[in-house]
Protein backbone atom coordinates (compact mmCIF):
# COMPACT_ATOMS: atom_id res chain seq x y z
CA UNK A 1 0.00 0.00 0.00
CA UNK A 2 1.51 3.35 -1.01
CA UNK A 3 1.25 6.61 0.93
CA UNK A 4 -1.73 7.90 -1.05
CA UNK A 5 -3.68 4.70 -0.40
CA UNK A 6 -2.84 4.84 3.31
CA UNK A 7 -4.02 8.43 3.56
CA UNK A 8 -7.27 7.58 1.76
CA UNK A 9 -7.85 4.64 4.11
CA UNK A 10 -7.34 6.81 7.20
CA UNK A 11 -9.53 9.61 5.81
CA UNK A 12 -12.32 7.15 5.00
CA UNK A 13 -12.20 5.65 8.49
CA UNK A 14 -12.33 9.02 10.25
CA UNK A 15 -15.04 10.28 7.89
CA UNK A 16 -17.15 7.30 8.98
CA UNK A 17 -16.40 8.02 12.63
CA UNK A 18 -17.44 11.66 12.21
CA UNK A 19 -20.71 10.65 10.59
CA UNK A 20 -21.50 8.06 13.27
CA UNK A 21 -20.91 10.42 16.22
CA UNK A 22 -17.76 8.65 17.33
CA UNK A 23 -15.87 11.98 17.23
CA UNK A 24 -17.70 13.14 20.34
CA UNK A 25 -17.01 9.81 22.05
CA UNK A 26 -13.31 10.23 21.30
CA UNK A 27 -13.51 13.75 22.70
CA UNK A 28 -15.04 12.52 25.97
CA UNK A 29 -12.39 9.84 26.29
CA UNK A 30 -9.47 12.13 25.51
CA UNK A 31 -10.51 15.27 27.44
CA UNK A 32 -8.92 14.40 30.83
CA UNK A 33 -5.45 13.90 29.33
CA UNK A 34 -5.81 16.43 26.51
CA UNK A 35 -6.91 19.16 28.92
CA UNK A 36 -3.84 18.63 31.10
CA UNK A 37 -1.54 18.85 28.08
CA UNK A 38 -3.40 21.88 26.74
CA UNK A 39 -3.16 23.73 30.07
CA UNK A 40 0.62 23.25 30.09
CA UNK A 41 0.86 25.20 26.82
CA UNK A 42 -0.26 28.43 28.46
CA UNK A 43 -2.26 29.71 25.49
CA UNK A 44 -3.09 33.36 25.98
CA UNK A 45 -3.93 36.63 24.24
CA UNK A 46 -2.24 37.10 20.88
CA UNK A 47 -1.03 33.49 20.64
CA UNK A 48 -1.46 31.14 17.71
CA UNK A 49 -2.56 27.56 18.33
CA UNK A 50 -2.46 24.62 15.89
CA UNK A 51 -3.94 21.17 16.46
CA UNK A 52 -2.73 18.65 13.88
CA UNK A 53 -5.30 15.87 13.62
CA UNK A 54 -7.91 18.05 15.29
CA UNK A 55 -10.88 15.73 14.83
CA UNK A 56 -14.02 17.62 15.81
CA UNK A 57 -11.90 20.59 16.92
CA UNK A 58 -12.44 20.57 20.67
CA UNK A 59 -8.94 21.78 21.58
CA UNK A 60 -9.11 24.45 18.89
CA UNK A 61 -12.30 25.70 20.53
CA UNK A 62 -10.57 25.73 23.92
CA UNK A 63 -7.81 27.92 22.49
CA UNK A 64 -10.22 30.26 20.69
CA UNK A 65 -12.27 30.67 23.87
CA UNK A 66 -9.19 31.82 25.83
CA UNK A 67 -9.25 35.22 24.13
CA UNK A 68 -10.62 36.62 20.89
CA UNK A 69 -7.06 37.55 19.82
CA UNK A 70 -5.94 33.90 19.82
CA UNK A 71 -5.69 32.52 16.29
CA UNK A 72 -6.79 28.90 16.64
CA UNK A 73 -6.28 26.47 13.78
CA UNK A 74 -7.19 22.83 13.30
CA UNK A 75 -5.89 20.55 10.57
CA UNK A 76 -7.35 17.15 9.77
CA UNK A 77 -7.18 14.61 6.95
CA UNK A 78 -10.87 13.77 7.35
CA UNK A 79 -13.17 16.11 5.47
CA UNK A 80 -16.13 15.07 7.63
CA UNK A 81 -14.22 15.79 10.86
CA UNK A 82 -13.37 19.26 9.53
CA UNK A 83 -17.03 19.83 8.62
CA UNK A 84 -18.04 18.76 12.14
CA UNK A 85 -15.40 21.02 13.71
CA UNK A 86 -16.57 24.01 11.67
CA UNK A 87 -20.21 23.37 12.55
CA UNK A 88 -19.39 23.23 16.27
CA UNK A 89 -17.29 26.40 16.16
CA UNK A 90 -19.57 28.92 14.47
CA UNK A 91 -19.65 31.08 17.60
CA UNK A 92 -15.84 31.39 17.61
CA UNK A 93 -14.75 33.55 14.65
CA UNK A 94 -11.09 33.13 15.59
CA UNK A 95 -11.09 29.45 14.58
CA UNK A 96 -10.05 28.08 11.21
CA UNK A 97 -10.19 24.45 10.13
CA UNK A 98 -8.18 23.09 7.22
CA UNK A 99 -8.87 19.82 5.43
CA UNK A 100 -5.44 18.54 4.45
CA UNK A 101 -2.76 16.02 5.21
CA UNK A 102 0.26 16.90 7.33
CA UNK A 103 2.73 18.07 6.52
CA UNK A 104 0.90 20.33 4.15
CA UNK A 105 2.15 19.63 0.63
CA UNK A 106 3.30 23.26 0.38
CA UNK A 107 5.59 22.74 3.40
CA UNK A 108 7.31 19.60 2.15
CA UNK A 109 10.96 19.95 1.27
CA UNK A 110 11.90 19.61 -2.36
Amino acid sequence: MDEREQLEKVATLFDAWAQSGRAEGMERGHVPTARQAYERLGVGPGHRYLDIGCGNGYTVRWAAAEDQTVEAYGLDLSEKMVERARAQSTDLPNTRFIHSQFPLPILKEK
